[in-house]
């Protein structure tokens, strides 16, 4: 294996780049990059990727291989090019026009990864995982350092904001229709109800959530509930205001803020915190160790 690992991530929000210098069964990031580029919503309504966002997609990663030339390149998409219907097509058209291969990972191995990357920063035995994203958000209860339980449920910041709200700020209908769809699919999983174990947030509603509230530790869970209902009731412009908000964002942040609050009312855990930890860390953490 190359001393230097690059990942693409196609996330349904964002695309990620990064480079990562590996060290043993460690590693340092050397560079990350977020590029705009909202492929879930690009799919439309018949999931089909068209050649425009092929093409942009294209160039994305040509561009950033000629920045790691010494380095090991992999490519994982996650809940958007999974529900894309020509999903092979796609891959088969960026193989042929860059060399690199994408790899779509499978919503129990995505649910891993985020176990991977969290266990590797926080040494904790008892503790949920909530990675909430544009178009699926993962769930994990942690029980002594094993996985007991995890999920993917097809609810993310996009896709919430896309077929339940019209307005910002939301409206409370609106508001109340998406949280009771959300809750409906958590009340499948026993194995998080009321688990009342710390939660460790991941994704960009959450990390938007403590720069506010100038947090880098836990946090406990009615300041976080607190503070959701707080930018929940911003205009587009207020919430334009806040530069921690990512660009290209501001739309979708109260899809992220409903699925966390949902997520909370139902687990009951006893205090929160967000860390730098992704998927992308986690597949890294598992080529790190084969």
């Amino acid at each position: 294996m190359k001393n230097k690992i690059a990942i693409i991530e196609f996330g349904s929000n964002a695309i990620r780049t990064a480079e990562f210098l590996i060290k043993g069964k460690d590693f340092e990031e050397l560079m990350l990059e977020r590029i705009p580029q909202r492929l879930i919503q690009d799919l439309g309504q018949k999931r089909i990727i068209n050649q425009e966002t092929t093409e942009k997609i294209v160039q994305i990663i040509n561009n950033f291989l000629e920045k790691v030339p010494e380095a090991q390149v992999y490519a994982i998409a996650t809940a958007a090019l999974r529900s894309a219907e020509n999903k092979s097509e796609f891959i088969d058209e960026i193989k042929q026009q860059t060399g690199v291969e994408i790899e779509i990972i499978p919503p129990d191995q995505e649910a891993y990864f985020d176990f991977l990357a969290v266990e590797h920063k926080l040494n904790l035995s008892d503790l949920i995982i909530a990675d909430i994203g544009g178009g699926s958000s993962e769930l994990i209860a942690v029980t002594n350092k094993e996985m007991i339980g995890e999920t993917s449920i097809n609810f993310g910041g996009v896709n919430v904001t896309n077929e339940f709200f019209s307005n910002i700020p939301v409206s409370k209908p609106e508001q109340q229709t998406a949280k009771q769809k959300i809750r409906k699919q958590l009340e499948k999983l026993t194995w998080l109800k009321n688990f009342n174990q710390p939660m460790v947030m991941l994704g960009g509603a959450s990390i938007v959530l403590f720069k506010l509230l100038n947090q880098n530790d836990f946090v406990p869970t009615q300041e976080i509930n607190d503070k959701i209902t707080e930018l929940q009731q911003l205009s587009v412009n207020e919430l334009k205001e806040l530069d921690v908000i990512p660009p290209g964002t501001v739309d979708v942040i109260n899809g992220g803020l409903t699925i966390m609050n949902e997520i909370i009312e139902f687990a009951q855990p006893s205090k929160i915190i967000t860390i730098k930890a992704s998927v992308r860390e986690g597949f890294l953490l598992s080529k790190i160790g084969e």
